[in-house]
């Protein structure tokens, strides 16, 4: 079930299109009989832009105060997310997943900024072979 919609639209990096981010608050089935409570998690999928490092690492600055903002780790207004339909109060967010295309190799900043938030890059877990989506 999804609760909540939000988008964020990032910076206009010189002439290049304006990305953006979506994400959705979706409640998940109970994993087990003893849960309390059915799991909440925020799904973001977002496409950085491809036109230099410079570009996806700023893309990647703001992406980590949206993911703060949805995870409320962050005192800061609202700044770029506009909140669709909510159709219940959160209460306790499991956590975050992130998808897209990043445009991004393993040793840009731009996932060592996401890294530093607590994000893991699934490939690096459990994948096999070249996973790169980029270049």
């Amino acid at each position: 079930v999804i609760l909540q919609k939000r988008e964020f639209f990032y910076t206009r990096y010189g002439t290049n299109i304006r990305r953006n981010a979506v994400a959705c608050l979706v409640q998940l089935s109970k994993s087990n009989a003893k849960a309390k409570s059915n799991p909440r998690v925020w799904i973001v999928n977002t496409h950085f832009g491809s036109n230099s490092g410079e570009e996806q690492y700023r893309q990647s600055l703001e992406l980590v105060g949206f993911i703060q903002t949805l995870r409320g780790d962050n005192d800061n207004d609202n700044g770029g997310i506009r909140t669709a339909t909510t159709t219940t109060s959160v209460t306790t967010v499991t956590g975050v997943i992130l998808c897209g295309d990043l445009n991004s190799l393993p040793h840009f900043r731009s996932i060592q900024t996401l890294e530093s938030i607590g994000l893991r890059d699934v490939w690096k877990v459990c994948g096999m072979g070249y996973g790169c989506t980029f270049p």
